[in-house]
């Protein structure tokens, strides 16, 4: 079964389009996406500094003011199914481009996830992802490395409960950028 889908539009500070091709099958999901659009921020900007005369105390005078900017993403997916196992494999790249101060940011990555139901009411899924970034104005590069492993299960019909442990790394050309984490979280949720 195959999908196309496009969409074009015109906002107030520009135009926008988005594209989606997808094949499916019992087992694999095939997909890639296009993705143009023009966004808006509120900003804080810092118009003045003021010192009082009096206790030399030094205060800023600040207001808000729209960042526009223009975003473009691409997104390939590959899934597949096969008894308890989901596989998934990804890759994206996104480009924002600020108009305001002519900056840009750039994006891309890879994402790689298996989920396998233990039971009816049990999962046990794993991912990992890894994305490069980049800075036109501080010059940052930093490259980000996760890995996760997570346990759901379901306690009882309107309760759920998971466990996980994350592992985080980023390296970063600026040194006060660059750290490491261990994550390890456990959450319940219960639906009214």
């Amino acid at each position: 079964r195959a999908r196309v889908e496009m969409s074009c539009g015109e906002r107030f500070f520009g135009n926008s389009c988005s594209a989606v091709v997808e094949n499916k099958t019992q087992s694999t999901t095939l997909s890639a996406s296009y993705k143009k659009d023009v966004e808006s921020a509120a900003q804080r900007q810092i118009a003045a500094l003021t010192q009082n005369a009096v206790t030399g105390e030094i205060s800023s005078v600040q207001f808000l003011t729209n960042d526009i900017y223009i975003t473009r993403r691409w997104d390939l997916t590959a899934a597949y199914r096969l008894y308890r196992n989901d596989i998934g494999v990804g890759y994206f790249n996104e480009a924002i481009e600020y108009q305001t101060d002519f900056r840009t940011e750039g994006l891309a990555g890879a994402t790689a996830s298996w989920i396998r139901r233990i039971s009816r009411r049990s999962s046990l899924s794993t991912s990992a992802t890894w994305e490069k970034r980049e800075y036109s104005i501080s010059g940052e590069v930093s490259k980000t490395t996760t890995a996760q492993i997570r346990l759901d299960h379901n306690l009882r019909r309107n309760m759920s409960g998971s466990a996980f442990y994350e592992y985080r790394k980023k390296d970063s050309n600026l040194e006060s950028a660059t750290y490491l984490a261990n994550l390890v979280g456990v959450s319940v949720a219960i639906r009214f």
